[in-house]
């Protein structure tokens, strides 16, 4: 039986690309030395971009263990980088100032709905499918990753989303995924996840117990052979669920 599918964010969903990423590095940047100067921290821009790229190396080596933190966490090892008192303790309203700017580029650069994506998520919910969404967040939390897919019409078909930096850990650990099928009502044995990333959705969603489809955009990416089913479009999404399903969905 096939019950559900749930989906990588990044690269299957939704895209960025080098405009969006360079524009989401300048708007936190500058956001965040507008929320330190009003509030009485005058701090040079280049003393902040080194600091953020400072905080981006920290931040890699948490990830590579497979943990996240929130983004309250990654201003905290932006602050870190800085010399003075910020270091130690910012002032609350302050962290929550600095979160807010940190958060938002992602509704300005926004990104783009990848190649079928609203097509392919309109057909499986048409089907009565459980959907959810499962995603290593990056620089971009959970909190401002909604809004971004409401704005390019695709989270209206998620039923449920599970994002790493409010878990605190990282597919492939496989908490995110059983996280977002005891959302859904929905076992691991009914259910089939789809993503870019043959480490992170592929072997992830295996070791959960789910089913794996590939989406292998390039030809000369790296592959999943452990993986149920490999697509190269969304487009494709439909019939290899239903060869999945074994059925025809009507």
């Amino acid at each position: 039986m096939l019950a559900a599918v749930t989906f990588d964010c990044w690269q299957t969903l939704i895209a960025d690309d080098d405009a969006t990423e360079g524009a989401a590095r300048r708007l936190r940047i500058a956001g965040c030395r507008t929320v330190l100067e009003r509030g009485g921290f005058p701090i040079p821009e280049a003393a902040v971009a080194a600091a953020y790229d400072a905080a981006g190396q920290t931040l890699a080596t948490l990830w590579a263990s497979g943990r996240d933190i929130s983004t309250e966490g990654q201003v905290r090892f932006l602050l870190s980088h800085l010399d003075g008192p910020l270091a130690a303790e910012p002032p609350g309203r302050l962290l929550r100032d600095l979160a807010a700017a940190y958060a938002a580029p992602v509704l300005e650069a926004l990104p783009s709905p990848c190649e079928g994506a609203a097509e392919a998520l309109a057909w499986a919910a048409g089907r009565g499918l459980r959907l959810g969404l499962i995603s290593n967040t990056g620089r971009t939390p959970g909190r401002t990753l909604r809004p971004a897919l409401a704005k390019c019409h695709l989270l209206r078909y998620l039923h449920a989303c599970t994002f790493s930096d409010e878990l605190g850990l990282r597919k492939p650990n496989p908490r995110l995924f059983e996280a977002t099928l005891t959302a859904l009502g929905v076992g691991p044995a009914d259910a089939v996840h789809v993503g870019d990333d043959p480490v992170a959705d592929v072997a992830g969603a295996k070791q959960a117990g789910l089913r794996a489809v590939h989406l292998r955009r390039e030809a000369g990416a790296p592959g999943a052979p452990e993986a149920d089913a490999t697509i190269s479009s969304l487009r494709e999404l439909p019939d290899v669920l239903s060869a999945l399903a074994g059925e025809w969905f009507a």
